[in-house]
């Protein structure tokens, strides 16, 4: 999954990337995948995907960081 190295410093837990689709309404979870930090959010997001049926409004919400950030 990776982990998050620095200046001098490592954490010894893994980070990973959640992403989830979400009811606006009653904020249940439709769907949700984690993946590596290594992956990009388009990568998980194929996954997600298979969640949404006709008649579903998608809308992006969160800090979509570049790689590496």
């Amino acid at each position: 999954m990776g982990c998050r190295t620095g200046a001098g410093s490592h954490t010894g837990y893994p980070l990973v990337r959640p992403l989830a689709v979400v009811a606006c309404g009653t904020r249940s979870v439709i769907a949700a995948v984690f993946g590596p930090m290594t992956s990009g959010e388009s990568t998980c997001t194929h996954q997600l995907i298979r969640a949404m049926r006709p008649g579903m409004i998608l809308w992006q919400a969160g800090a979509s960081a570049p790689a590496g950030c």
